[in-house]
C-alpha cells in the first residue's frame, strides 16, 4: 500500500504519542447480521477480525440508510466488544428506523507488523540536516522509541525531551523493514513544535 502524508504537531513540554495503522490493500467485506439501535450504535458481525479502533465503512444497509457511510473516504472508528460485536461510540442511532437486513462492514485488512522493525527521522527539510530519530529497537539509541502492537505503530517522545527540542519545525518520514525489504508507512510530512504555556 502506498504511503500517505500525515502532518503532526508536537506540544512542547508535553508527552507525545502518535499512532499509525498499517493495512494491506486487500479489502474485507463482512455481512452485518444484527444491530442494537442504541447510543452508541452496536453491530453484530460474525468473526469480524477487527482490532480495536480500526476505521471501517458501512455499505448496502437497506434500513436504516443513515448507517451507510457516504463514500470511500468516509470512515467510522470501530470499538471492539468481542469477536462478533462492534460499536461506534460517536454514532447515535436511537431515533433511526429499525434495522431490516443487509449491509456490509468494509475495511482494509490489518497487516500485523510482527518481526518488522520501524524507524523514523525528522529533518530540517527533505534530505536536510537530521533533527530527531525514532526506532523500534532501543539498542540503536534513538531520541524516541517506536512501539509496535499488531498493525499499529506509535511514535513516542517524553515530556522532558519535547521541552528541550531546539527546533520548531521539520519534515519526518516513517518506514518499516524486515529481511531486507523496506516499506514506507508515512511519506515525508510536515511537523511543527508548538509553544508551551504551562511550565
Amino acid at each position: 500500500m502506498s504511503a500517505q502524508t500525515h502532518d503532526i504537531e508536537i506540544d512542547r513540554g508535553k508527552t507525545f504519542a502518535q499512532s499509525y495503522l498499517y493495512a494491506s490493500e486487500k479489502v474485507v467485506y463482512k455481512p452485518i447480521t444484527a444491530v442494537v439501535a442504541t447510543a452508541p450504535y452496536r453491530l453484530t458481525v460474525t468473526a469480524h477480525g477487527l482490532p480495536d479502533g480500526w476505521p471501517v465503512r458501512i455499505e448496502g444497509a437497506k434500513a436504516p440508510v443513515e448507517l451507510n457511510t457516504s463514500g470511500e473516504n468516509d470512515y467510522l472508528i470501530a470499538t471492539v466488544i468481542d469477536a462478533n460485536t462492534i460499536e461506534f461510540n460517536g454514532l447515535n442511532g436511537s431515533a433511526w428506523k429499525a434495522y431490516s437486513s443487509g449491509g456490509l462492514l468494509v475495511y482494509n485488512e490489518p497487516a500485523p507488523l510482527t518481526g518488522w522493525i520501524a524507524r523514523a527521522q525528522m529533518r530540517t527539510k527533505i534530505k536536510g540536516a537530521l533533527l530527531f530519530t525514532w526506532h523500534s529497537d532501543p539498542v540503536t539509541s534513538p531520541d524516541g522509541l517506536i512501539t509496535i502492537d499488531g498493525p499499529t505503530l506509535t511514535l513516542h517522545m517524553t515530556a522532558a525531551v519535547s521541552a528541550a527540542l531546539p527546533w520548531g519545525k521539520g519534515f519526518y518520514e516513517i518506514e518499516i523493514e524486515k529481511d531486507g525489504e523496506v516499506r514506507p508507512v508515512i511519506a515525508p510530512s510536515y511537523a511543527e513544535v508548538s509553544g508551551e504555556i504551562v511550565t
